[in-house]
């Protein structure tokens, strides 16, 4: 059965795409570093790291939407979400206001509290990431959506997936002390016995 490109398959591809991305993201942490634990910082601040990936789930599902309405839905004779692109663009673009809003607390909140290092850098890359994806979504919007720059956009998700996985998983995974190290070290087969 042919879809056409129908903009809700095509959506629906996009944002399983991005849980792949933010799953690949966790199981490489977790291989990196075995012996982390999970671990939840101070309350408040481990909901705010845990809000991150909530909100940029709405943020993709509104640039998937604002894809499913514009001219990038397909060839020219594919169909198109029957809503307004123009309105879904300002709701999108106030939705990663929101999440930089949001993202400007973490930064400042790991950076109060005197988190480790290796967390307060996994939010600096959010924040070079997310700027650099914000500035290509915007050149886009003005440039009237010049097909590259849509293709750069979307790498742009994904890399921003990335960076929002990797701040939560490095703040709710604690690196373990010397015993556990030492102990993760231990279970892992030799190479002799491989």
């Amino acid at each position: 059965m042919r879809q056409e490109l129908a903009p809700e398959v095509v959506a629906v591809h996009f944002l399983a795409s991005m849980v792949l991305v933010a799953a690949v993201t966790v199981l490489v942490d977790v291989l990196r570093r075995p012996a982390a634990r999970p671990r939840m910082p101070a309350r408040w601040i481990g909901w705010l790291v845990v809000a991150l990936p909530v909100v940029l789930g709405v943020v993709l599902v509104l640039g998937a939407l604002v894809t499913g309405s514009g001219p990038h839905a397909g060839d020219e004779r594919a169909r198109r979400f029957a809503l307004d692109p123009e309105l879904l663009s300002r709701v999108h673009a106030d939705a990663v206001l929101v999440f930089l809003a949001l993202l400007v607390v973490v930064l400042v909140a790991l950076h109060v509290t005197a988190a480790p290092p290796t967390q307060r850098r996994a939010a600096w890359w959010l924040v070079a990431a997310s700027l650099a994806q914000g500035a290509v979504g915007y050149v886009q919007y003005v440039t009237a959506l010049p097909v590259p720059l849509v293709a750069a956009h979307v790498v742009g998700a994904a890399l921003v997936t990335v960076a929002t996985t990797h701040l939560v998983v490095t703040v709710v995974r604690a690196r373990a002390g010397r015993r556990g190290r030492q102990a993760a070290r231990s279970a892992r087969p030799s190479p002799a016995s491989r």
